[in-house]
C-alpha cells in the first residue's frame, strides 16, 4: 500500500477538507473511519439490542 493521506491537505488542491474523506493505513481506518463504521452498526442495531 503507498500512504497517500500527506497528498490530502489544504496546499495540495487535492481535498482541501480531509475530514471529508476516509483514509486508511494497511490496517486501520482513520478516527473518522472508526466513527462511519461504528455510526452504521449502531444505526442498524441499537434497536435490536434494547428491545
Amino acid at each position: 500500500m503507498i500512504e497517500t493521506v500527506i497528498l490530502c491537505n489544504k496546499y495540495s488542491g487535492t481535498c482541501e477538507d480531509n475530514t471529508k474523506y476516509l483514509f486508511w493505513d494497511s490496517y486501520h481506518p482513520t478516527e473518522k473511519g472508526y466513527r462511519i463504521l461504528v455510526d452504521q452498526i449502531l444505526q442498524k442495531y441499537v434497536n435490536i439490542l434494547t428491545t
